[in-house]
């Protein structure tokens, strides 16, 4: 009787855990009719073999709405101007939102929010090249979506620099009347294009895809924002995100790191939100490398020379251990190692038997001993 309570009990539940799937899979799972490949651009009808776009992750859904992050979907090649690879961009996405259990309706309207800047230097404008090309995109098809540009600088304005502690609560109060990047209301217009995108004037079903160059400095700024804003994560799980975003060889940039920080605080003034925005570090740092100890210099070889008797000065065993024993004029040899150290001066004169190539030191029967030069060879006279 207990076995077939559990299984009728089991049978009145399968309604319910019917009800809570579709529940928790509402938003990701609907599929609507898929766009007819004529409407499509004719350069971008499938997705390029060789452009995969990069670091594109799923952030957050609301009903048939979705938020995305990740790099550039633009293809770059030397000598022709950058397009933008609407096929390659969609299928990075629907593999990024599959990935985290959900599936994009197939027919959207793409938000870009591209975090590019319009003027670098740094990289002579290059940037700028990108930009036109996504706003020349959906010029040619409105119909795809919309693009908005929004350069994220960062701010170099550092939170837990000790001079501005005084001044810190009301910069943050006022935190989008200083700083360029608006996070504040940028956060709140992406919050409520994914709650109700025909508020905004566009269609049903959007996918908002916010990117920077590699989808993790400027992106991990707004991103981040809305993380600890909209998906109440802690200070540690967005520099953790932001962090596995980046290539591990690197650091979070700092400037970015800053205005998030600022973002912090005035999420703590505003909602009281106790983030830990001075965590260390307060952003992705790459791990700190071994100190590596530079290689010791390779011995040079020495000839390991037999040992000599105690006492024994002219003791031998190969001629390389005979030197002369005196300095001035010698007229013996001995063992390299009883030899004292020369500090008299000599005179201009050839005497002796090694003088002037008289003779040379040289081991005989295990002794240093004077070894004539060739016979009749007489030492020149002074």
């Amino acid at each position: 009787m207990h076995t077939i309570l559990e299984g009728r009990s089991i049978i009145r539940l399968i309604p319910v855990l019917v009800v809570i799937a579709l529940v928790c899979l509402a938003g990701c799972s609907t599929q609507h009719a898929a766009i007819p490949e004529t409407t499509l651009p004719a350069a971008n009808l499938t997705a390029s073999p060789v452009h995969v776009v990069s670091n594109v992750r799923y952030v957050d859904s609301i009903g048939q709405n979705f938020l995305l992050r990740g790099a550039h979907p633009l293809i770059e090649q030397t000598g022709v101007p950058p397009e933008f690879d609407y096929a390659a961009l969609r299928t990075a996405i629907e593999k990024a939102a599959r990935d985290a259990g959900c599936e994009v309706p197939a027919n959207f309207t793409l938000v870009d929010v591209s975090l590019l800047w319009v003027e670098n230097p740094q990289d002579n404008n290059r940037e700028r090249a990108l930009l036109i090309a996504e706003d020349a995109f959906f010029t040619a098809h409105p119909g795809f979506g919309q693009v908005h540009m929004w350069p994220m600088h960062g701010t170099s304005l550092d939170p837990a620099d000790p001079s501005i502690a005084v001044h810190r609560e009301y910069l943050a109060q006022h935190l989008d009347e200083w700083l360029q990047d608006s996070l504040v209301s940028r956060v709140d217009t992406v919050r409520k294009w994914l709650e109700d995108p025909a508020a905004a004037g566009m269609h049903a079903s959007v996918v908002i895809y916010v990117h920077c160059y590699g989808g993790c400095d400027r992106t991990g700024e707004l991103i981040g924002a809305y993380s600890l804003r909209y998906l109440n994560m802690t200070w540690e799980e967005v520099r953790d995100q932001n962090g596995a975003r980046c290539r591990p060889d690197r650091d979070y940039d700092e400037a970015n790191c800053h205005a998030l920080q600022w973002y912090g605080i005035w999420l703590n003034l505003t909602y009281g939100r106790p983030l830990n925005w001075e965590a260390d570090p307060p952003c992705y740092r790459r791990p700190a490398q071994p100190v590596t100890q530079p290689p010791s210099a390779t011995p040079t070889p020495t000839t390991t020379l037999s040992t000599t008797p105690a006492g024994d000065e002219t003791s031998c065993t190969n001629a390389t251990q005979c030197v002369p024993a005196q300095c001035c004029h010698p007229t013996s040899c001995i063992n390299y190692l009883y030899k004292k150290p020369c500090t008299e001066l000599c005179t201009m004169v050839c005497t002796g038997p090694l003088d002037c190539g008289a003779g040379h030191c040289g081991c005989v029967s295990g002794n240093c001993q004077v070894i004539p030069a060739t016979p009749g060879y007489t030492p020149a006279a002074s």
